[in-house]
């Protein structure tokens, strides 16, 4: 093989390299920014104020029917509006 067919065939394996690399690189940002939204979850926070001045945090997948300064008790570790 003559010197310049060499010289050929390494750079077009480094440029498949570099592409291959690059590509790789791509995909995996393409599909992060796809995922992210997907397996996005709304969690609502809900902290009440005891009757004897502690705090309690109640964690919720959907939105609960209950108002700031609105009176609730505590049910089977659940929220219900007094």
């Amino acid at each position: 093989m003559s010197r310049a067919a060499q010289r050929t065939q390494i750079g077009n394996g480094l440029r498949k390299t570099t592409a291959t690399i690059i590509g790789a690189l791509g995909g995996r940002l393409a599909g992060n920014s796809i995922e992210h939204p997907v397996h996005k979850a709304t969690t609502y926070q809900i902290q009440v104020r005891m009757a004897d001045g502690r705090y309690r945090n109640f964690s919720y997948q959907a939105g609960r029917e209950v108002q700031a300064g609105q009176r609730v008790h505590v049910s089977c570790e659940s929220l219900l509006a007094s």
